[in-house]
């Protein structure tokens, strides 16, 4: 339970094993909250995200969103990445390379029944919000890093994620213009009641962004 008395939002006790890497997580989010995670590079930051996210599953233990649970390997319950309502934005942003920057982002959209010009109406609002709307058009190939990232941003937030997470995904916006838009997902565009977890190296981020700070090692969290 979070200080408010409100169940947690997400909320994870088990483990995973990824290709001989291993990978234990006890913690929970509150609703509304901003989770960092930093740790040294191989330590199992981007395993954890792909786990929450549904891309690798628990071999032990129990995942929680709200009061679902949408992986507990011992009663085979499993929730498919695309029915657990997250939005997960990796380092490089990993564009859809057949569609435009606009279609990428209207993607989940037209998944979850919006009607065509809606979803891309809806699309071009994200995307200006996040300083891309002159990317439109473009495909992925045509986009520096930093654009992908704003575009991937918008992708996500698309959905109305209940849970966001973020490898470094601010991590190629130049410098200027990154604690603007960190501040403006974060605050402004991401659903009221979602949570957010961060991996960043940043350390100006991280103080900036987390309500709550962990770091992990060799696969292991600490608070």
């Amino acid at each position: 339970m979070s200080a408010e008395g409100e169940a947690a939002a997400l909320e994870i006790d088990g483990g995973c094993r990824v290709a001989g890497f291993e990978l234990t997580a006890r913690f929970s989010c509150p609703p509304r909250s901003v989770t960092v995670i930093q740790g040294p590079n191989g330590s199992g930051k981007t395993t954890l995200l792909r786990v929450i996210a549904g891309v690798a599953g628990l071999w032990n233990g129990t995942l929680r969103m709200g009061d679902r649970i949408v992986d507990e390997p011992e009663h085979h319950t499993w929730v498919d990445p695309a029915d657990r309502s997250v939005g997960f934005v990796p380092t490089d942003g990993v564009l859809f390379e057949h569609m435009s920057a606009l279609d990428n982002v209207a993607y989940g959209l037209l998944r979850h029944g919006r009607s065509k010009a809606d979803g891309r109406d809806r699309a071009g609002e994200l995307l200006a919000a996040v300083d891309a709307r002159p990317l439109a058009d473009q495909s992925p190939s045509q986009l520096s890093s930093g654009q992908a990232q704003r575009v991937a941003l918008a992708r996500a937030l698309a959905i109305e994620p209940r849970v966001l997470l973020l490898d470094e995904a601010f991590s190629a916006i130049d410098a200027d213009s990154r604690p603007g838009l960190r501040s403006r997902v974060l605050d402004e565009l991401r659903p009221p009641q979602s949570v957010v977890l961060l991996v960043t190296h940043d350390a100006d981020e991280a103080a900036a962004a987390a309500d709550q700070h962990l770091t992990i090692d060799a696969g292991h969290i600490t608070h």
